[in-house]
């Protein structure tokens, strides 16, 4: 139930008009009502999750580039200058 989902929201246009206490109160009922069969549907994506063998680890494909090193791209430039300027920081 979105009903109540931005209840709170400190965005004062994404909140909904104010709700009613007894309906407020029965859709929380309902919601409650709801968790056991939204459990027994999922049931058998986890348990398939858990019979999966866990992934391999991934390989690099290629030898490593250094920063000084040409670009693999074919650009004739620097990889610290050419592809490797985006690459992220592992620090």
């Amino acid at each position: 139930m979105l009903l109540l989902a931005h209840e709170h929201d400190p965005d004062p246009s994404l909140r909904p008009p104010p709700i009613d206490p007894d309906k407020r109160e029965k859709a929380l009922e309902l919601m409650i009502a709801s968790l056991p069969a939204i459990y027994r549907y999922f049931e058998p994506q986890r348990r398939a999750l858990a019979r999966a063998s866990s992934p391999m680890p991934q390989r690099q494909a290629g030898p490593k580039v250094g920063r000084n090193q040409p670009c693999p791209c074919g650009s004739g430039r620097k990889y610290k200058h050419c592809c490797g300027a985006n690459a992220p920081t592992l620090h």
